[in-house]
């Protein structure tokens, strides 16, 4: 698979995080969250943090297979070491490492995979209030100047002349901003994060 690292990270990986569970007010230096982190279809740990700046730990819980997580820990940690320098690539700090997880008995940490997990929780908050947005408003992205608008105009979808009146109207007054409401989510989501 080929690697675009300015795409979605999620489409492009084995590794997902479901179960999201995220508290705002308690993320300080970092996300405060737990989630299930699986490699394809197979459930690998419970990923958690406090909020407060440490480590991310990886956990197997009773609900995980001791067979499961001794196999699949490993390949989880790889596919986060093939991601992490395609991610980084061009930055100054970052010095690709092909480490294995650190192991202690039913908890294991990982800097490659830390990293790439809080990428996936990054792109699944933006999710989140990309589409509590387009609740209530027409959100726009302006291609020259490579930002995010909100208009208080609600689309309806069972209403089609409307939304082209309003594509038509946007199209004129503002030629270099298109509608992310109208756009496919991956790509509309691809816009709004960047």
């Amino acid at each position: 698979m080929t690697f675009d690292k300015n795409k979605l990270l999620a489409p492009q990986t084995a590794i997902s995080i479901r179960g999201l569970k995220h508290s705002e007010f308690a993320s300080h230096e970092t996300h405060c969250f737990q989630a299930s982190i699986w490699l394809d279809n197979t459930r690998v740990c419970i990923a958690e943090n406090d909020g407060r700046g440490g480590a991310t730990d990886f956990n197997r819980t009773q609900t995980i297979k001791e067979e499961t997580w001794s196999e699949f820990m490993p390949l989880l940690v790889r596919e986060a070491n093939r991601i992490m320098p395609l991610l980084w690539e061009d930055e100054e700090w970052f010095t690709s490492k092909d480490l294995p997880p650190y192991v202690i008995g039913n908890s294991a940490w990982s800097s490659n995979l830390e990293c790439v997990v809080a990428h996936l929780i990054n792109e699944e908050l933006g999710k989140k209030e990309m589409l509590r947005r387009m609740k209530t408003k027409l959100l726009t992205y302006d291609t020259k100047e490579k930002k995010v608008y909100a208009r208080k105009i609600k689309l309806d979808p069972k209403d089609p002349i409307k939304t082209e009146r309003v594509k038509k109207s946007i199209t004129e007054s503002s030629p270099n901003e298109i509608i992310l409401n109208l756009m496919p989510e991956e790509e509309a989501l691809q816009l709004y994060l960047s």
